[in-house]
């Protein structure tokens, strides 16, 4: 969030046709422009003058600049920009500052540019800390809880804890997202589970230490139903294949030393791959 504050980049533009109407690339010279630095700064100066919790429109934000400085125009669509950047960084929610982004706009000076602004936010006593505390006091807190339901499906109320998020994308389809993470367990994602080396019991075990209620019956079921079913149909590669009509003598040799770098290995009665 610091150094995006003092960044010179117009990632806005990255696709767009620029004047010789070739399209900006990602890393292309004309996607750097100082005007978009100072834009930032006083983006966030600005909506560090208002109350706190006052929202604010891309329109008012864009009004308010112009009026202050009409000689120098802010091009179109960069004010919209630079308020979903804030937003995406949380700098901002529902069109007002953050704490972090109120504590952000508070150490950014007016007369400051380029490389000097960014050193000396970068250098400042605590600034990082302190914004990594006020970032961590906007957002909610981890959820470490599941609630499965009869239908296959569970929801976290919540941000999911990451060992809980873990679980999840190992096992589960994403449903939804939003103030709550559903998420539904199907045949297809518990295999996808068992073959990332999960066994059923292990899983069963995960689930149910972030589940405060006994799992339903339909998701053990699930369960133990996709391991009996697993690995029923295995592919190996092999270079060749061997036939031998005595087991013995089949296991004679996978164990003569003399035949250890053909690495073969019995797949089936009789059946030699190596």
């Amino acid at each position: 969030a610091a150094a995006w504050a003092t960044t010179a980049r117009t990632a806005w533009l990255v696709g767009q046709r620029g004047d010789d109407g070739t399209l900006r690339p990602v890393l292309g010279a004309d996607v750097e422009a100082a005007w978009a630095r100072s834009l930032r700064r006083r983006v966030l100066r600005l909506l560090d003058s208002v109350p706190e919790g006052t929202a604010v429109t891309p329109t008012w934000v864009r009004a308010v600049l112009t009026f202050a400085r009409p000689r120098r125009p802010v091009p179109k669509g960069a004010v919209t920009a630079v308020l979903a950047e804030a937003e995406l960084l949380g700098l901002t929610g529902g069109g007002a500052l953050s704490r972090a982004g109120r504590l952000l706009a508070g150490s950014l000076s007016e007369a400051e540019t380029g490389a000097a602004a960014e050193e000396r936010l970068m250098e400042e006593d605590g600034l990082l800390s302190r914004l990594e505390e006020a970032f961590a006091a906007d957002l909610p807190r981890p959820v470490d809880m599941l609630l499965v339901q009869s239908d296959l499906t569970a929801i976290v109320p919540g941000r999911p804890a990451p060992a809980l998020a873990a679980v999840l994308e190992r096992c589960a389809e994403v449903e939804s997202r939003g103030g709550a993470l559903t998420v539904r367990f199907t045949a297809d994602s518990v295999r996808g589970a068992l073959d990332a080396g999960c066994s059923g019991d292990e899983l069963i075990e995960e689930l149910g230490a972030h589940c405060p209620t006994p799992l339903p019956s339909a998701l053990k079921v699930l369960v133990e139903d996709a391991v009996r079913r697993h690995g029923a149909v295995r592919v190996r590669e092999a270079v060749s294949i061997l036939r031998v009509g005595d087991p013995v003598v089949a296991a004679g040799i996978v164990a003569d030393p003399r035949l250890t770098g053909l690495a073969l290995a019995e797949v089936g009665p009789g059946v030699l791959a190596s």
